[in-house]
């Protein structure tokens, strides 16, 4: 069986792919603070295949992308560049809405009630501030804020009379 060698085109896309792999896995392991040999002790490699993969050297197979992405403990899709992503799946989530997810299934049932409660209306104050700031209108407390805050606005009215 013969093997075809890629297209030139295919193997700057390929060496590109490699580079900026190896390039988004240090900056992600230098930002959890984990040295090249710890990373390596965490999936069974070697430092100089760590140090390989870094500087571009050489590719990974899939696993090894799980394995270090797991090691780092961040999503799989943050170890990937963007413009793979864009073509790979443009509709998938982004890292850091990968990230809430995977922290959210760390939590137990009451502790995601709590936190799907507390990001509600987080977003419904970043609504009603881009509202405010779009418009001169007077800032108001979102409605669902607004309903559960009475004794507290009675409490701020009575100190201030």
């Amino acid at each position: 069986m013969v093997r075809k060698r890629p297209l030139p085109a295919t193997q700057a896309k390929s060496d590109a792919l490699v580079s900026d792999m190896g390039r988004i896995i240090r900056l992600t392991r230098e930002q959890v603070g984990m040295s090249q040999a710890e990373l390596a002790n965490k999936i069974q490699r070697r430092q100089a295949s760590i140090s390989d993969i870094e500087n571009g050297k050489t590719g990974m197979d899939v696993a090894t992308l799980i394995q270090i992405a797991h090691a780092l403990e961040v999503p799989l899709s943050s170890l990937v560049p963007k413009w793979i992503r864009k073509i790979l799946q443009p509709e998938d989530l982004q890292p850091d809405e990968e990230e809430l997810l995977i922290q959210a299934r760390r939590l137990s049932q009451d502790q995601r009630r709590s936190l799907i409660v507390q990001v509600r209306a987080l977003a419904a104050v970043d609504q009603v501030k881009g509202h405010q700031w779009l418009s001169d209108q007077p800032e108001q407390e979102p409605k669902s804020l607004r309903a559960n805050s009475t004794c507290s606005r009675r409490r701020v009215r009575k100190r201030t009379k």
